[in-house]
């Protein structure tokens, strides 16, 4: 009996053990690296908030990484990096027709959520809004410090003045030299309406005033307010002549590595009641009229934020 039980253990340990030379090489796969578990989103500092985090991580069930930029420079920079990894970008107008030319955009998905009215759609960036979604949308505006200021500034032409423009702090420094040529264009014209789809081009503009120094203050209306909330007795204007139309639009990166997740947080934040919240608390126009309904008050029925048509119809956009 103890002679076969040495029998089987040597016969156990012969199969256990593989033949010299046999080989045994690890299982190997041509399959795809798996998507990124996290879904990375692109957006201006306030624009995609806390709760919408928390609203989108619950409907994806992914962990939400957002990352700020400070300029539509900075965001174009970041998404045509060769290392860019982007699901998401909330992005304005001027820099999409670049990332489009350099194919760093892919295709919206057809269920895009409750759809822009059509005063928003089709315009110069992208004509059959093939790679773009528009969210918000705002006007430059100028700002001025009634204690600073004897004669509150009523046309672009006001701020044409060398001394003037000395005084004056320019949120964004391209704004500030399109304004340059459409004030010149304005004076030329009498004030006489140019055309919506006119789009201009940038060119040089005096030194302008630092924020500390400045009497007058020219960018995004939304962005003036915030900045300016706590001096609650600087004034704001929109020249009647019209003024500079900014859009900000939901974009897909090519980089991005969870497409499925990202066509359904576009519907996410195309929900009415989320683009009223966001564009409410940026202090910018919502582009749908189902979420107009849902804007608090006091901005719905401020005339700098939803102007009259006459003034919306004298404005353009500014591209690089």
């Amino acid at each position: 009996m103890n002679r076969l039980r040495i029998l089987f253990g040597i016969f156990i340990c012969l199969l256990l053990v593989p033949l010299e030379g046999s080989p045994n090489p690890p299982a190997t796969t041509n399959a795809p690296p798996l998507a990124d578990t996290a879904f990375h989103v692109l957006a201006l500092p306030g624009h995609f908030p806390d709760w919408l985090k928390a609203s989108l991580a619950q409907k994806l069930q992914v962990v939400i990484d957002v990352q700020t930029y400070r300029t539509p420079e900075e965001a174009a920079s970041l998404l045509v990096a060769p290392n860019a990894q982007v699901d998401l970008a909330l992005v304005p107008d001027r820099i999409i027709p670049g990332l489009i030319a350099a194919k760093a955009l892919r295709d919206l998905p057809a269920e895009r959520g409750v759809k822009p009215d059509h005063l928003y759609l089709g315009h110069y960036l992208d004509r059959d809004n093939r790679f773009a979604w528009p969210y918000a949308w705002n006007l430059i505006a100028i700002a001025y410090n009634p204690h600073a200021v004897k004669i509150a500034p009523q046309h672009w032409a006001d701020l044409a003045a060398t001394d003037t423009v000395k005084r004056t702090f320019f949120l964004d420094p391209f704004v500030a030299k399109a304004l340059d040529q459409k004030g010149q264009r304005w004076a030329e014209a009498k004030h006489e309406p140019v055309e919506k789809s006119d789009a201009l081009e940038a060119m040089p503009l005096p030194e302008a005033a630092t924020e500390a120094e400045a009497a007058y203050r020219v960018g995004n209306y939304g962005d003036l307010r915030r900045d300016l909330a706590a001096q609650p007795d600087w004034k704001y204007v929109l020249p009647e002549e019209g003024s500079i139309i900014v859009m900000d639009h939901l974009v897909l990166p090519a980089s991005g590595t969870n497409p499925g997740s990202a066509d359904r947080a576009i519907a996410l934040l195309m929900a009415p009641a989320n683009t009223a919240r966001l564009d409410s608390e940026n202090i910018a126009a919502v582009t749908q009229k189902e979420a107009l309904p849902l804007v608090p008050p006091e901005l719905a029925r401020d005339p700098l934020l939803y102007p009259t048509p006459h003034l919306m119809n004298n404005s353009s956009f500014a591209k690089k």
